[in-house]
């Protein structure tokens, strides 16, 4: 016998047939043009991941139609490549662990920052634990830089032991990048550390009890918890276009 039938009235009729709640998906589409590519995926997900999307489809269409309704008029997402929204899509569709993309560290840094931007809040979380796992991978000056602009409070410490432990002070390049107090609170920390007794090395200071020193004892709030969920920003929609989003070109 076929595992699979043919006619649906030659299934037995004992229990009502019923639409999955997961699975049986509904059929509007969403149209983004991200780059020179147009990508068309189901709105249902879109709500589902994030409040953004969820906020913009709760608003009528205009009588002209919405955007992101047809190839001629899409949500048009600024500032992404199109690999890295197809890659946040992919990440999307990945529901169960074992199946979840590989990508590189710098394509998981790129999702997260979209992903941050755009709210899919369960993407940003998936990226978090990717790219955490290969935390001891990243430059410092980088993963403070990403610290700050995604409000992922916890890779801060690792990167501060990281440039209080090299040999040579931060230059004056990486430290452009990084705020003044920020800069003056790493020098003196890996002044405190490299100024010990090498003669006494049971009684040094390692270079995370130093980072502690400065960072949460002179000068705590340099490390600041995280305030993703209250601060991040909230989806504008104009009621005469609604899928008009101030979100979507937030950098």
């Amino acid at each position: 016998m076929s595992t699979i039938h043919a006619d649906v009235s030659e299934l037995p009729l004992e229990l009502p047939i019923q639409q999955d709640t997961k699975y049986y998906l509904q059929g509007e589409m969403t149209i983004f043009l991200v780059g020179r590519s147009l990508f068309r995926i189901p709105r249902s997900m879109l709500e589902a991941e994030s409040e953004v999307f969820k906020d913009m489809f709760s608003y009528p269409p205009p009588p002209e139609g919405a955007q992101g309704d047809s190839d001629e008029n899409p949500i048009v997402v600024p500032d992404v490549q199109a690999e890295t929204f197809s890659n946040i899509v992919d990440v999307m569709f990945a529901r169960l662990p074992d199946t979840i993309p590989t990508f590189t560290l710098s394509c998981w840094v790129d999702i997260l920052k979209i992903a941050t931007r755009l709210q899919f809040d369960r993407v940003r979380a998936l990226a978090i634990e990717e790219i955490t796992a290969s935390e001891p991978e990243m430059d410092a000056v980088e993963e403070i830089l990403l610290s700050r602009a995604v409000d992922v409070p916890q890779w801060m410490d690792p990167a501060l032991v990281k440039l209080v432990g090299e040999a040579t002070v931060m230059p004056t390049s990486m430290a452009a990048q990084l705020p003044l107090d920020l800069v003056m609170d790493i020098w003196r920390a890996h002044i405190m550390f490299h100024s010990q007794d090498k003669r006494y090395s049971y009684s040094r200071l390692t270079e995370r009890q130093c980072v502690d020193h400065y960072f949460r004892v002179s000068h705590a709030a340099s490390l600041p918890t995280s305030n993703y969920t209250a601060s991040r920003p909230q989806a504008y929609v104009n009621p005469v276009t609604p899928n008009v989003m101030r979100t979507l070109s937030q950098g």
